[in-house]
């Protein structure tokens, strides 16, 4: 150094610092570091207050750092630009690559300060960034948009991602990139953002920044997977089977890109798994077991590997009613909890197989140990939405199980702990609704029913195409509006019960049930208005059920009813004989059948036609069965007022009232 130094002894001591600076660079772009170090400090030695060698100095450390992804370089830069920006603090360039020096830094080391730094540096440059050339605000909006992502990754908040995404799009307008990172990045940001506010909008602008990037570089495998993600996402919020199909080409072509990423056929089967859960569709499920088993060929110790893996055989077991795939799920997600027993989704998977092996068994202690499972996840994360959600679920399971109001009280707690922290997704509100319509049905408390209306709407609002792509929702819904209907006679919605089972008819003929229900609430509305042809109807839709299901007893108690009642209201002399003898025949068919109820009607239809010994006789047969309604109910039943009267009855009356007190004393 000193020789080179000796030999432009005759220089001004600015050109002594300028060669010294130019042999420096020389040295870097050769890879010799020490070396170019030594020429910088003796050009900063002899100019230490220029600011324009102080950030040449610091614009080649940031290249030879960037290159060799040297994180000492980096910061070697970055106190080289502090010089300069101290000495000339409106010297764009010096903050602009400050930035960006500490950005990369934030990269490297995974560090948060890094980039809130960056992102004030960056910030400084935009400030000082007037009539800079338009390809150079392009990169600048660029990188202060990276930073700004970077910071909404740790603070999980949208108006971080906002910023980024505001950057990014000025960044397009000074100068429309054609960088494939650029828009690969570009889009990450508006998914983030789409995923963290259920805007299915975001989520098409992520798309086509993906796109944008693939038209760059078709083999550009990072956004083509994020491609394959977005359209996960956009097929989570709108369940559209052509979302479905456009993700799965988006993986197979990922994979042409790159196959030898196990972690994409890891995603793959989990949007396959995803999916196969929505309707149970054992297809995609059995594709998720494939994906799975190629990727473990690669990362057999992957923890979320094997909890997809387990969730969807022991999916296929309940559905395929299999129990051996159901053990070999459990068998999968006990090795991944083996390997990392700090994941609540593993937590979730495990407790789910066991409401499996509850469902096979029809055995209540299975899914009481999934709730076991599932508040082991919370304990990790009580942000944990979905694991919420599984409790309820699982408790409402339980409440339908054993007819139990307090147990469906219960899951509805869960299960609005889940909707707090996301009230966007529409079947969690489904699925509430449905449990306020149980729970009014069986405690018989008006205000559950209320609810359960308004939370069936506001579930059909959040999924527009829910008549087509779930029609279960819409029977569920009717089948309240029947419940809510027949509990406070409103002719109304017995009509908006009717039409909407109607929809589902259209939408889906073979409905399991929706003849039959279609029946049920036009003899509901028919013993509520008086209206002889809504019998007719109903009679019709029961026909239509009975062909389907010939040995449902329920469907000929209910034929029987309705003829009963077009009896009671015709006032054709052959049509009320024919009537009657058609619902005595259903009736002892429906006895055939195993139905115990029928006896009582039975008991009902003699009273009618004045044969009270008859009658008698299955009123005590139904006692025999513990298959009577409630004393208040037998008092007030018009159609027993034949009977009512007679010595017989009152003696029965005296002997039900006897055991009933015996019953409350022990």
């Amino acid at each position: 150094m000193s020789q080179t130094i000796s030999t432009t002894s005759f220089c001004s001591s600015a050109e002594q610092a300028h060669s010294l600076l130019l042999l420096g660079q020389i040295e870097l772009s050769q890879k010799n570091l020490e070396k170019g170090l030594e020429y910088f400090k003796e050009a900063s030695l002899l100019k230490p207050d220029d600011a324009k060698i102080n950030f040449e100095q610091g614009l080649s450390l940031f290249h030879f750092g960037l290159q060799e992804e040297d994180g000492k370089t980096l910061l070697l830069a970055c106190k080289k630009f502090k010089i300069a920006t101290t000495l000339v603090p409106e010297h764009f360039e010096a903050w602009q690559f400050w930035g960006m020096s500490l950005l990369r830094l934030g990269k490297i080391h995974q560090e948060f300060h890094y980039f809130l730094e960056a992102n004030k540096k960056l910030t400084k440059a935009l400030e000082h960034s007037k009539d800079k050339p338009s390809e150079v605000l392009s990169v600048l909006y660029s990188e202060y948009a990276v930073a700004n992502s970077a910071i909404a990754e740790n603070s999980k908040e949208a108006y971080d991602w906002r910023l980024s995404i505001d950057a990014f799009e000025k960044a397009v307008s000074a100068s429309f990139p054609k960088n494939p990172d650029f828009w690969n990045e570009f889009g990450l940001a508006c998914l983030q953002l789409s995923e963290l506010i259920v805007d299915i909008k975001l989520c098409v602008q992520a798309i086509h920044c993906f796109k944008q990037a693939i038209s760059y570089d078709t083999n550009h495998f990072a956004s083509w997977k994020s491609l394959s993600l977005s359209m996960q996402f956009l097929y989570k919020q709108t369940q559209d089977e052509d979302h479905f199909l456009q993700a799965n080409q988006c993986f197979d072509a990922s994979l042409r890109v790159n196959h030898f990423d196990p972690s994409l056929y890891a995603d793959w089967a989990h949007f396959l798994l995803l999916s196969g859960k929505i309707n149970l569709d054992l297809k995609k499920l059995s594709s998720c077991v494939e994906k799975c088993e190629k990727a473990n060929l690669t990362e057999s110790q992957n923890p979320l590997l094997l909890t997809t893996w387990g969730e969807a055989l022991s999916l296929i077991g309940e559905i395929t009613e299999n129990i051996e795939s159901i053990y070999t799920g459990q068998a999968k997600l006990e090795e991944a909890l083996d390997i990392d027993s700090n994941t609540p989704s593993t937590w979730r998977a495990f407790g789910e197989s066991f409401n499996s092996l509850g469902k096979y068994f029809d055995d209540p202690d299975y899914h009481y140990q999934a709730i076991e499972k599932f508040q082991t996840g919370l304990s990790i994360d009580r942000t944990e939405h979905d694991l919420w959600m599984a409790t309820g679920n699982t408790y409402f399971h339980i409440g339908k199980m054993m007819e139990d109001a307090v147990t469906l009280k219960k899951s509805l707690y869960f299960m609005e702990k889940a909707i707090d922290l996301q009230p966007h997704i529409s079947h969690y509100h489904f699925t509430k609704a449905h449990c306020l319509s149980k729970t009014g049905e069986i405690s018989r408390e008006e205000a559950y029913l209320e609810s359960s209306i308004s939370t069936f709407e506001k579930a059909l609002s959040l999924q527009k195409n829910a008549i087509y792509l779930h029609p279960n929702w819409l029977f569920e819904y009717a089948k309240a509006l029947d419940l809510y209907a027949d509990f406070f006679d409103e002719e109304h919605h017995y009509h908006k019960a009717i039409e909407i089972f109607l929809h589902v008819l259209m939408i889906n003929p073979e409905f399991a049930k929706i003849h039959y229900h279609l029946g049920l609430t036009y003899s509901h509305l028919a013993e509520l208005v008086g209206e002889t042809q809504n019998f007719y109807r109903a009679l019709h839709f029961f026909r239509l059920a009975a062909k389907k299901e010939e040995d449902n007893d329920q469907i000929l108690v209910d034929l029987a009813v309705t003829f009963i009642n077009i009896a009671q209201h015709t006032g054709d002399t052959a049509e009320i004989t024919s009537c009657y003898q058609e619902a005595e025949n259903k009736l002892f068919l429906a006895i055939q059948e195993g139905s115990l109820q029928a006896y009582y009607q039975l008991a009902c239809l003699y009273s009618l036609l004045n044969n009270a010994e008859k009658s008698m006789i299955f009123l005590h047969k139904t006692n025999s069965f513990n298959a009577l309604p409630p004393i208040e109910d037998i008092l007030e039943d018009e159609w027993l007022d034949h009977v009512r009267c007679s010595d017989s009855f009152k003696e029965f009356l005296l002997s039900l009232e006897r055991k009933t007190s015996l019953q409350e004393e022990s």
